[in-house]
């Protein structure tokens, strides 16, 4: 947004816009006193001055002093989720004339940001998280010209994967018998059952065994 104070005898004003060092180009006239450049880009610099014009050629000014101002890409909004084996997976949306991101872990969400990695996807699988563990994640989008500043954090824990199972029957009991792979950094596993695929599951019971056995189940329903 440029500005400037009313001129005597002004007729109108002709605003000059450079474009990353160009040449400078007559932008637009207006007979106000400030102008909006909508046009104007991200990741950018853009150098402005105006020209006070007359009733006649004759009556211009010269032209006002320049003034810059870079235009910055945009920082990115996060958001989370977590894929089977338990690490975090960071989500944003493109920002505007950004080329690649960086993303940024800590420990704490105020301090002690370090570089992870720098990618042009829109996502980012950390990989090197530890099961429990909480960590905060900042991302800068990165342009020709420009960065970005450090989006807000994003807090993230390092979950446990999703366990693979199995179920059979015991043929002296007849009951369902529930097993699983070992996940690493588990303490206990909880099973939950229902008595359809997309039912409401219920908590069953809770083990630090890699089995289960299902005594409460009824002879003839499916679960």
């Amino acid at each position: 947004s440029l500005s400037w104070k009313k001129v005597t005898g002004a007729k109108n004003y002709a605003i000059y816009r450079c474009v990353n060092g160009c040449e400078y180009q007559q932008l637009t006239t207006t007979t106000s006193v400030s102008y909006q450049d909508k046009t104007a880009e991200a990741d950018n610099k853009y150098s402005y001055y105006v020209v006070t014009l007359g009733k006649a050629e004759q009556f211009n000014s010269v032209a006002s002093a320049a003034k810059s101002v870079t235009l910055a890409v945009k920082a990115p909004k996060l958001s989370g989720s977590a894929n089977a084996i338990g690490n975090p997976v960071i989500s944003w949306s493109a920002v505007e004339n950004a080329v690649s991101y960086e993303i940024y872990r800590s420990t704490k969400s105020s301090k002690s940001y370090t570089l992870l990695d720098t990618t042009a996807e829109l996502s980012y699988t950390d990989a090197t998280v530890a099961t429990g563990k909480t960590y905060y994640y900042k991302v800068v989008a990165v342009g020709t010209n420009t960065e970005s500043a450090q989006s807000s954090y994003l807090k993230q824990v390092g979950k446990c994967a999703t366990p693979t199972i199995q179920v059979v029957i015991n043929e002296d009991s007849g009951k369902p018998v529930i097993s699983w792979n070992k996940i690493i950094g588990a303490k206990k596993y909880t099973v939950y059952r229902a008595t359809s695929e997309t039912g409401k599951y219920s908590k069953l019971g809770t083990t630090t065994k890699l089995t289960y056995t299902d005594t409460k189940a009824s002879v003839g329903t499916k679960y």
